[in-house]
């Protein structure tokens, strides 16, 4: 004969869970996971009852299974990528987090679930992206407007310091990455830092992404030569001087009696053998 279960099963386990009646709503759900083996809810709120024991590898466990159950549950892949945080376990976190948001995108939780993987693992420039995200999702979450303005000012200020550290050190290659960085989570940094990063980049040969640091230094600071000098000189990289030529001639009409720049304009004139114009 078929084993009988009460329709309330589940709901008289919650209760006895939210009761705090601990012993009593575990003796229910393995009851009901030996009647309904296959009912993922049940892996899941006995993982529930696991976490108010702090029995975390256990919550991992049930949590587990109920995705093994039904793989397409949001929910099940968030609560679970929460526990892995705890645990340190940044890398599958993550991974379950992603999951998540593919499953149900617009999910503000599941995001906040990621940034905080990511600050954990001390990924904060994709923790920041996620942030992003989540403002763009519901622009009055006070939370992530909070990490946001943390971010752009003290780990901001941090990478900068780092950044500047390495620098003096020698160590321009690592020093980059922490100017970048900075510059991305928050672009209103000092002119200095953007003119030491960008010629950094020049040094390591990478003069695209130098470019990219002197044309937002020149938007963030169009008042100042620093960010037309390095976009010009980052040409001879290229041995492009006809480039090169156009970008002294832009630089020239935005700052007409700076003598350096009339002096490059004229070497890049030579080098093109336009001898009378020079």
């Amino acid at each position: 004969m078929a084993k009988l279960i009460r329709p309330s099963s589940l709901k008289i386990a919650n209760e006895l869970l939210r009761a705090n009646k601990l012993d009593d709503a575990k003796r229910e759900y393995q009851r009901l996971i030996e009647l309904m083996p296959y009912f993922s809810w049940n892996y899941y709120y006995l993982g529930q009852l696991f976490v108010q024991q702090g029995k975390w590898s256990d919550v991992i466990a049930q949590y587990r299974q109920a995705i093994k159950l039904n793989p397409n549950s949001a929910n099940f892949h968030n609560s679970l990528a929460e526990v892995l945080i705890k645990q340190g376990e940044l890398v599958e976190a993550i991974s379950c987090s992603q999951k998540a948001i593919y499953l149900q995108p617009y999910s503000a939780i599941s995001h906040q679930t990621l940034a905080l993987a990511y600050e954990t693992k001390s990924n904060f420039l994709s923790g920041f992206k996620t942030w992003q995200k989540i403002v763009s999702l519901n622009p009055i979450h006070l939370r992530a407007t909070q990490k946001i303005s943390w971010l752009q000012t003290d780990v901001a200020r941090d990478f900068v310091e780092s950044g500047n550290k390495l620098n003096k050190e020698g160590k321009i290659k690592e020093a980059v990455e922490f100017y970048q960085q900075a510059l991305i989570i928050n672009p209103q940094q000092p002119m200095p830092i953007y003119r030491t990063c960008g010629n950094n980049l020049i040094s390591l040969g990478r003069f695209e992404s130098a470019e990219t640091v002197f044309q937002q230094l020149i938007k963030i600071y169009p008042e100042l030569p620093d960010g037309y000098h390095g976009y010009a000189r980052l040409t001879h990289g290229f041995a492009d001087w006809e480039l090169a030529l156009k970008r002294w001639k832009e630089a020239i009409f935005k700052f007409p009696e700076n003598i350096g720049f009339q002096v490059q304009k004229g070497n890049y004139l030579i080098n093109l053998s336009r001898f009378d114009e020079a």
